[in-house]
């Protein structure tokens, strides 16, 4: 990862992923794509469209500033902290 404003989203958009234990199968089903077109998106070979981030944002249930923050540790945490929440 370089260091650019899209690489930070796609790892966000990773780590969302994954800490919400969702699969690339189910989140490229969801988005209407096939799973590797998916997955090359989310490699950032492929450039997703304002329209498909829009729905990813759906599909992952989260926000735009979760997806656009460049503190990841901070995507993380908030996540940890709404598991947390739900358990109680």
């Amino acid at each position: 990862m370089n260091g650019s404003a899209v690489d930070h989203v796609l790892f966000n958009i990773r780590v969302i992923r994954e800490n919400r234990n969702y699969t690339l199968a189910y989140v490229s089903k969801k988005m209407g794509l096939n799973e590797a077109v998916y997955d090359l998106i989310e490699q950032g070979v492929i450039k997703i469209t304002l329209e498909q981030l829009y729905k990813l944002i759906y599909v992952l249930d989260t926000d735009a500033d979760s997806i656009f923050q460049r503190n990841t540790m901070r995507v993380v945490k908030c996540r940890c902290w709404l598991d947390m929440k739900d358990a109680v």
